[in-house]
This record gives C-alpha cells, sequence and structure tokens, in this order.
C-alpha cells in the first residue's frame, strides 16, 4: 500500500501517466498507414493517414488522407465524412466535391479540420472515415489510436507555490530502416514531444557524432522553434556514412534545448544506438574466388595463362581490397600478380587474367594460389587453390603424368571437430600404363587426420588414359581455423619400363566453426504492475571460435512496447559477450508471456535462429490511498 497525502497531485500523476504511456506507444510509428488494401463494394482503395494523428484538448488539428485507387477501373465519390468513436467533444468539419480516381494509382487527398473542446475525453479513439456517391456509401475504413491529450493547466494553485516542468521524449526513425549504409542518401528524423506543463521556446535539436559519421552538407543543429504542451515536431539531418565504417551499433547523443515559461534554460538529451552495414570486420565472408580456368597441364619454357573472377554476394561493398597471384617453385609471373581495387560494390564480380611461364625442371604438379585481402577486413583473408603440371619440354617428349582430375568433401565445406569423407579420383594421362602408385596426403599443424587408416594407400596398376576412384576418411581438428585450408597429395609411380616419377598437387578444403551462441537466463523485473512500464534483461556470449554475422535480437509478446524492440549487434567476434534489455507494459493480471529471438548468419551465410521464451506475472498496481 502507498500513502499519499496530495489526492490531487496523485490524480494527476496517474493521468499523467497514462497520457505517456499511450504516447510512447504511439510513437512508435511515425506514419499512420490504413489496412493497406481495405475492400468494399468488390473496389479496392488504399487508404494512408498523412495528417495529424493526435490532438490536445482546446486545440485544433487536421487530419488528411491520401486516397489511391488500387484497381483499373475508375471509382468516383462525391462525399466524405469522418467520424470518431467516443464522438463527445470533438467537432468535424471539410467537405469534398466529386472526385474521380481514373485507373490503377490514381491518387487524391482529402483533409478534415477538427475542434478539440476543452472537456473532451482524454485517451486514444477509433475514427471511421466514409465515402459515399450519389447519397449512397461506397467505401469505409475503420482506423485506431487518433489520440486526444490532456491539456496541461498552468501551474500553480493560486498561491504563487506551482512549478513549471519542462520535459520532452525524443524517438527517431532511419532511412534506410534497417541500418545507415556508406555513402549518402542516408537520414535520421527525430520527433520531440513537449510532455511537460510549460512551452518551451526556440527550440532546437543537436546531434553529437562518432568518427564515422557526419552531417552531409547541413549543421548539426536544426530549430524547432515554440513547441506547444502536448506538441510534437519533427527534424530531419541527412548523415554520411565514411567508407571504412564497421558493421556496428554506433552512439548518436541528442539534445534538445529552449526557454520554458518564464525564460529558464531547457535541456534535455538521449542517446541513441544506431546500427550501420559498413565494412569492417568479417566483411570478406561475402567474398569468393570463382571461375578459375587454368590448363591441367603445360610444356616446361611455356606460357600459360590463368584466369579467375572475385564475387562480392554480400550487401555492403568492400574497399582497399588487394588481390594477389602467388605460384609455388616452378611457375614464374609475367605480368601483374597483385591487383588492388578501391572498392567493390555490393553484388559485383571482377575477373582477373595473368599470364605465367613454366621452368624447365621435372615433371611435377605446381600450385598456384589466389588470395584476397582488405584493409577494411584486418586479419582476414580468402584464399583459393589451383594446381598446373609442368613436363617435360618443347621437344614434344612427354612425361607420363598422374593428375587429380576431381574431389569432393561431401558438400560446401566441413566443420572443425567433425569427421567427413574425401573422395579422391586420380587420371593418368600418359598413353602408357602406370603402376606401383603410391598416394599420400599431408595437411599443415595436423588439420586433418585420417580415420581408420594411414595417411597413404597404394594402387597396383591405372591403366592408359583411365581413372582411379578412392574415398578416404578423415577428421578436422576441432580448435582449426576458420578458412580454407590446403591439402597436399603427394604420388609416386613407375611407367612400364619402371623409370619412376613423383608429382605433387594441392586441394583446398573449407572449414568452419561451429556458431556457439550461449544464451544466458532471462533477468526479469524487480516488480511487475499491469500499466506500467518495466524492463528485463538478457545477457548473450559468442562461445565459438568464428565470428556471428548479422546478429539481430527482437522480442515479441502479449504486452506492449514503447519504442524500436531490435538490437542491431552486427558482427560479434569470438569470445565477446552482450545484453539485450527491452521495456514493455503488461495489458492484464497475470501470466506475461513473450519470446526473445536472436537470428544470425553462419560462415557460410546460412540464416540461423535461437528463440528464448519466457513468462513473468503481471500484478494489480497497489491502491492509492490519501
Amino acid at each position: 500500500m502507498y500513502n499519499v497525502p496530495n489526492t490531487s497531485k496523485s490524480r494527476f500523476g496517474a493521468i499523467l501517466f497514462t497520457a505517456l504511456l499511450t504516447l510512447s506507444m504511439l510513437t512508435g510509428s511515425l506514419l499512420g498507414v490504413l489496412p493497406a488494401q481495405t475492400v468494399y463494394a468488390a473496389h479496392a482503395l488504399k487508404v494512408e493517414s498523412i495528417g495529424d494523428s493526435s490532438a490536445t484538448q482546446g486545440q485544433s488539428a487536421s487530419v488528411r488522407f491520401r486516397i489511391t485507387n488500387l484497381e483499373g477501373s475508375s471509382f468516383t465519390f462525391d462525399g466524405a465524412s469522418l467520424g470518431f468513436s467516443p464522438s463527445q467533444g470533438i467537432t468535424v468539419s471539410g467537405t469534398t466535391g466529386s472526385t474521380t480516381l481514373n485507373g490503377q494509382n490514381a491518387s487524391t487527398d482529402i483533409t478534415f479540420d477538427l475542434q478539440i473542446g476543452r472537456q473532451a475525453e482524454a485517451g486514444s479513439r477509433d475514427y471511421t472515415l466514409i465515402l459515399t456517391n450519389g447519397g449512397t456509401e461506397v467505401f469505409r475504413v475503420t482506423k485506431s489510436n487518433f489520440y486526444v491529450y490532456e491539456s496541461m493547466a498552468a501551474p500553480g494553485d493560486g498561491s504563487g507555490g506551482g512549478k513549471y516542468t519542462a520535459s520532452v521524449d525524443i524517438t527517431h526513425q532511419l532511412s534506410p530502416a534497417d541500418g545507415l549504409v556508406p555513402g549518402n542518401g542516408n537520414t535520421i528524423t527525430f520527433e520531440v514531444f513537449n510532455k511537460g506543463n510549460t512551452v518551451i521556446k526556440d527550440a532546437a535539436v543537436s546531434l553529437t557524432l562518432p568518427d564515422g559519421l557526419a552531417i552531409y552538407n547541413d549543421s548539426n543543429s536544426m530549430s524547432l522553434g515554440y513547441l506547444s504542451i502536448g506538441g510534437r515536431k519533427k527534424v530531419t539531418f541527412p548523415v554520411h556514412v565514411s567508407d571504412k565504417a564497421e558493421s556496428k551499433n554506433y552512439t548518436i547523443d541528442v539534445k534538445v534545448t529552449g526557454l520554458d515559461y518564464s525564460n529558464g534554460e531547457v535541456s534535455s538529451s538521449k542517446s541513441f544506438y544506431i546500427p550501420v552495414k559498413g565494412v569492417g570486420s568479417g566483411s570478406l565472408q561475402k567474398v569468393s574466388i570463382t571461375g578459375i580456368s587454368a590448363p591441367a597441364q603445360v610444356e616446361a619454357n611455356k606460357d600459360f595463362t590463368l584466369s579467375f573472377t572475385v564475387q562480392n554476394s554480400g550487401t555492403a561493398a568492400i574497399n582497399d581490397l588487394i588481390v594477389a597471384v602467388e605460384p609455388e617453385e616452378g611457375i614464374l609471373n609475367k605480368t601483374q600478380a597483385l591487383f588492388s581495387e578501391k572498392t567493390l560494390g555490393a553484388g559485383q564480380s571482377k575477373s582477373y587474367t595473368v599470364t605465367l611461364f613454366a621452368k624447365s625442371g621435372e615433371g611435377k604438379n605446381v600450385p598456384i594460389k589466389m588470395k584476397i585481402e582488405s584493409a577494411g577486413a584486418s586479419g582476414q583473408s580468402v584464399v583459393q587453390y589451383t594446381g598446373v603440371y609442368v613436363g617435360g619440354d618443347a621437344s614434344g617428349i612427354k612425361t607420363p603424368q598422374l593428375m587429380i582430375s576431381n574431389y569432393n568433401y561431401g558438400g560446401d565445406y566441413v566443420e572443425a571437430g567433425s569427421a567427413f569423407g574425401l573422395s579422391l579420383t586420380l587420371y593418368n594421362t600418359s598413353p602408357k600404363t602406370l603402376k606401383n602408385i603410391k598416394v599420400k596426403i599431408d595437411s599443415a599443424d595436423g588439420v586433418f587426420t585420417p580415420l581408420g587408416s594411414s595417411n597413404s594407400f597404394y594402387v597396383e596398376t591405372i591403366p592408359a588414359k583411365s581413372s582411379y576412384s578412392k574415398k578416404i576418411d578423415l577428421s578436422v581438428k576441432p580448435l582449426a581455423e576458420q578458412k580454407t585450408t590446403p591439402l597436399t597429395v603427394s604420388m609416386s609411380y613407375e611407367d612400364g619400363s619402371a623409370n619412376g616419377f613423383t608429382a605433387e598437387e594441392t586441394i583446398a578444403i573449407p572449414i568452419m566453426q561451429e556458431n556457439r551462441l550461449t544464451v544466458e537466463n532471462i533477468v526479469p523485473p524487480y516488480e511487475l504492475y499491469v500499466g506500467q512500464q518495466a524492463s528485463a534483461e538478457i545477457k548473450f556470449i559468442n562461445m565459438g571460435k568464428s565470428v556471428i554475422n548479422n546478429l539481430k535480437v527482437d522480442v515479441a509478446g502479449d504486452f506492449d512496447t514503447f519504442e524500436s524492440t531490435s538490437y542491431y549487434v552486427g558482427n560479434m567476434d569470438a569470445g565477446k559477450s552482450d545484453s539485450y534489455s527491452f521495456n514493455f507494459s503488461p495489458r492484464a493480471v497475470g501470466p506475461v508471456t513473450g519470446v526473445v529471438t536472436f537470428s544470425f548468419e553462419d560462415g557460410a551465410g546460412k540464416p540461423q535462429t535461437i528463440e528464448v521464451p519466457f513468462e513473468f506475472t503481471a500484478l494489480e498496481f497497489p491502491e492509492i490511498i490519501d
């Protein structure tokens, strides 16, 4: 039980709390849109509310609708009316002449002027738009949440002891809605609501931006002018995001200043955490090397060409790319081997061709490495291998060659700590039968280990121009780094005259670490009452060995929220922890249930989801006793 000595103050506080609570729910959407398609009398229209969605007792408002024809046939109306439920205290005026919407996407605007009585009931109410033609109703739609705010009386009780209290609420809206992107074209709109009991004169909004974000061709401060009690105004700032900005949440500090009724200074600040979809750590996750083209065999002392394509399949540009071609001993680069690209846009690709020279020497397979690095993704790289067998010379004498014509490891990648089957196909390219063939596989640092056998196998013969296939079971070291890892295949064999030969090839196998996002128990609110705002928090940790990409947290349930419940974490490094908190208000006494959803992408870009259900108990708000 709570004891409140002043009954009028307690009633005023309860009314103020209700108004602020409802306002918080309303400001979650800056544009009221009626149902996208409402069909009445077999005709489809889209009706958008583009005027005021609230008013204050004793003030006027203007409600405007944009009506769009969604069908190919014309639609005509010559009358429009607007009704409220409850209607007491609201006077509606406004007429319209005959209007015809000729064809699909034709639109028109209609406006109604409202006068809100001083005794009009405060709170939310429904309103219905009705269109008529020749006295016959041809369209009807109902919209919720037009809000009437209580008019704050001037402070003081006649004895001069009252005080003016300045208080504002600030909400925001992004464009693009899911996060700012490098370059111009981004905007942040802030809406300031005067929820105090004094006007705010000469009101202004100013921003403090972190490194990487800047106001584009404008000032970081904008004027709101005169902000009446219960009034709301918006300002929009154009934002430039640096090409080197990382994918993460950036903190923007917003400050509202002005003068109150008695010209005293007013100041209120709030921080917003703005998601940015930039480059930075993990940006090479969606970059790949494809379309590799090179001859399987070349003669010594001859030129040949290697071509390949670099593909950015991500949703953000990647800057300061370095593309390198690095052949091992036995092959020389005759043309450019290092390419620098300032940027590779989202969804774009670029092809490269280099001329290489095969040196003379014993016949063997020479690996060629193609590597991509980015200054914006420090420590990250993309590596792919191919191989060319160098043997013989220009005289036309051929060295018998045994090569790997195909290999398969069961998918797009293998997981660290797992087992997989590696299928190798050996191909005898020579016109002679090869015999006494020994094949050995090795990997650096023991990343791949054979299961149930040694790391080598024997083949008695492979006829001329024929193939031999073998499957080997391998395991992947649990702590293997997430990257494309080379596996060396060494072969020794003899021809029909017992002449010995060797060959070596390198194949590449991508390794992925398992994503291990660990979510702790949710921390419930200390007390939970119907109609009161409460908060809950949940902590999460990346317990895996690799980066978790594009992590986003949301909550939904049978409760009301006052602001955006989405938290864009971005790319979360291994071993890092974070927490997510949300504000909500129970709707009724009893169980309050919901689900916190974690959505992200694994190293291969596949969507993953973790859902954490919860249940709290809401109580009736304690009775206030005078």
